[in-house]
């Protein structure tokens, strides 16, 4: 895990992993509106089921929020062994999240 965390601890690495945590969020945002509009999916969390239901556009917004939120935390306190190491499990979940959309979307990924 060392090696990890001081390759994520470079400067370039960690902000691309933050960069693609906030583009993997717009990515499934965007997915998750589409496919619950379509009537081909729901949304799980009832929270943000609630808000969709309420407008996608509030939908949107709350969930880049928070997202933004979480890693302006991770990127103050990016010196913190924790920061980066809670890194790795958010970038993974967001990996297989895009997987998912893309392969429902019919591209050939794994």
């Amino acid at each position: 895990m060392k090696p990890l965390l001081k390759t994520i601890g470079k400067p370039g690495v960690f902000y691309s992993l933050l960069f693609f945590i906030v583009i993997a969020n717009a990515f499934d945002a965007i997915c998750t509106i589409s496919w619950v509009q379509a009537g081909v999916a729901v949304e799980a969390n009832p929270l943000m089921a609630f808000l969709l239901d309420q407008s996608a556009a509030l939908f949107f917004c709350v969930k880049m929020s928070v997202v933004i939120l979480a890693v302006g935390i991770l990127y103050s306190r990016r010196h913190d062994r924790l920061a980066k190491a809670l890194v790795i499990p958010v970038v993974l979940v967001y990996a297989v999240i895009l997987v998912m959309h893309l392969r429902v979307m019919g591209f050939p990924v794994l």
